[in-house]
Parts: C-alpha cells; structure tokens; sequence
C-alpha cells in the first residue's frame, strides 16, 4: 500500500509517518520501481501502536527504544532463553509507570490544593490567596 492508504487505515497524517520514518520509529518502506512507497500491514500496526503509547505518555525516545527492543527479541530465536531484549522492555515499562505514579500523586495533591483554594475563595476570599486580597480590598 501507499503512504496514502496507511495514513487512511491508521488514522495518521501522511506527514506525520514521514517524521515517524526519520525518527526511525518505522522502518524505511520499499520503494516501488517509480520510487513510491510501498508499505505493509504490518505498517499500520506499528504506526497505531506508536499513538497509543503516545496516549499512554510514552516520549518518541522511548516508544524507539520500546520499538528496537521488540523488533530485537521477534527476530531471535523461538526458543531463546531469557533475552536481553525482553528484561529492557520490561525496565522500561517500569520506569514509565512509576513516572505515572509520581504524576498521580502530584496531580492528586494539586487537586486537593485546588478544592481547598475554591472552598476558602467561597467562605474568605480576603485570606483565599493574595490576588483574591488584592480584588477585595479595590
């Protein structure tokens, strides 16, 4: 298929696999003998999976690394023991959910901090916050 046809069945601009391919987020496609861009499947896949972890907060770095260490361990053995590749993918996996959980707790907190400061703005905006004092006092 053409970039055309993949950024249709992905749901990604044509520009945007572009960027993906000088990224090396996706692999440079065939060309056909006219110089077009032949892409698979496969491509489409990997064009959908590189958004939802877009989604999920993963940086273009680490989506490539995530990418790299996959397309490593599918290309070894069936029978591989304990591949390098897989504990990677895993280390990252986890770092980026504890990077989430921090970000839950602060965004938790600032939710908290937040309520509080609208509930002292609806009882004592003279002591809420210092521009609140600021407009009582005009």
């Amino acid at each position: 298929m053409r970039i055309g046809e993949l950024s249709e069945q992905s749901g990604v601009k044509v520009g945007t696999i572009r960027f993906y391919e000088r990224r090396k987020l996706l692999k440079s496609p065939q060309r056909t003998a006219s110089g077009y861009r032949f892409y698979t499947p496969k491509d489409v896949q990997v064009v959908k999976a590189i958004r939802q972890m877009q989604s999920l907060g993963f940086t273009l770095k680490e989506i490539k690394e995530l990418l790299d260490l996959h397309r490593t361990s599918t290309c070894m053995l069936p029978n591989r023991t304990a591949p390098r590749s897989d504990a990677g993918m895993i280390a990252l996996t986890r770092e980026k959910l504890q990077s989430i959980e921090k970000k839950i707790q602060l965004l938790k907190q600032m939710r908290k901090d937040v309520t509080n400061m609208l509930s002292r703005l609806q009882t004592q905006p003279e002591k809420a916050c210092p521009v609140a004092r600021e407009l009582s006092r005009a």
